[in-house]
């Protein structure tokens, strides 16, 4: 009994378990950085990286807790979860700064700050 027990909570584990998204942490969203260059606002969802007005279809993988988002064929993000409303982002272009502070926005607001541009 003990042991049918055991199974039917290890199949409910692993069950739940591969339920879980592919990342820790909700990344889906508007984020800004207060660095003044052209990415300065980004966002997420379940298949698209957005920067600025501008979107490309993305892959999600998590790796060693560092989720990257490949949204070309030679171009991935490496996004590292700093807090709820906290990441750091590392682009693939060797121009724009490393480990770069965005903080989580809502979508009015994003939509705000384009509207400008």
């Amino acid at each position: 009994m003990k042991k049918a027990f055991l199974s039917i909570i290890f199949v409910f584990t692993f069950i739940f378990n591969s339920a879980m998204p592919a990342f820790s942490f909700e990344i889906y969203g508007y984020w800004k950085s207060e660095e003044e260059y052209p990415l300065n606002i980004i966002g997420f969802d379940s298949t698209t990286y957005y920067y600025g007005k501008f979107s490309q279809k993305a892959k999600f993988s998590n790796i060693n807790n560092i989720l990257y988002v490949q949204f070309t064929k030679y171009s991935t993000l490496q996004i590292i979860d700093e807090s709820n409303d906290v990441i750091k982002v590392t682009f693939p272009d060797p121009s724009l700064p490393k480990n770069i502070i965005y903080k989580r926005i809502s979508e009015n607001e994003a939509k705000a700050i384009l509207a400008k541009y």
